[in-house]
């Protein structure tokens, strides 16, 4: 096994943890904080939050309350659930948009462009859903800043699919056929890796913002990208496709 081998297949592992690392993780962007009393009662409750807010606070100090979403958009009171369920049916959105505009780009374009455009688009959508802004206080239209991350982790559902299926098929493709059963064990293990990775990076306490797993993931794929324009060259199937043998 050459260097190239170990590189393709380390890569496949690479690609599936990045992809997913996001998408596997969306339970902590949601996840509803722990809270704490002023009189140290029993009445931490979320019900006790929303109607006595005075009296009880979200606990920072817990391991279980992390800056997310629920908490940046102020959705903990909100009186319909539905505002932080449709922010993963983004991410399906995001699929169903990919399978009928993009999906078509790994065979027109080529893997190894159409990878690299996902990985580039990857790393733009996820810059963009940590800059979406916060609603200012007392502002007349909170809804709008929530509308502008549905529609970014729309569109980042669209990349992180992109950069899924095509960099699954471009390494795949540079590997010989002896190795595939590898890449299918790697594969997966880049799956599960993604979300224990997610669930010790939080709960671990080694960050209780959320911003910070998306850092890690824009910088992962920022060294991938560089690494694949760098050195590695267009898939031989895609060339014998287009008869430029």
């Amino acid at each position: 096994m050459g260097w190239f081998t170990i590189a393709c297949l380390f890569l496949i592992f690479l690609v599936k943890f990045c992809s997913l690392l996001f998408v596997q993780n969306i339970g902590f962007f949601k996840m509803q904080p722990t809270f704490t009393s002023i009189n140290n009662d029993n009445s931490t409750t979320l019900e006790n939050y929303c109607s006595n807010s005075s009296q009880v606070q979200i606990d920072w100090n817990s391991a279980l309350t992390l800056n997310n979403y629920v908490i940046k958009y102020d959705l903990l009171c909100s009186e319909t659930k539905s505002q932080i369920m449709f922010l993963g049916m983004c991410l399906k959105i995001g699929f169903f948009l990919y399978l009928i505009f993009v999906s078509h780009t790994i065979d027109t374009l080529g893997r190894l462009r159409a990878f690299t455009i996902g990985m580039i688009v990857y790393i733009l959508t996820l810059c963009a859903v940590i800059a979406t802004p916060q609603a200012p206080r007392h502002s007349d239209s909170p809804e709008l800043y929530l509308y502008m991350l549905y529609l970014v982790v729309t569109c980042h559902g669209v990349a992180y699919h992109l950069l899924y299926y095509a960099g699954w098929i471009y390494f795949l493709e540079l590997l010989p056929s002896k190795y595939h059963s590898l890449a299918i064990i790697l594969s997966n293990a880049g799956k599960s890796s993604a979300m224990i990775f997610g669930a010790i990076f939080f709960l671990s306490r080694a960050a209780s913002d959320i911003n910070y797993l998306l850092l890690v993931n824009i910088g992962v794929v920022s060294v991938m990208l560089f690494v694949i324009t760098v050195y590695f060259p267009e898939s031989p199937k895609y060339h014998y496709i287009i008869c430029r043998y």
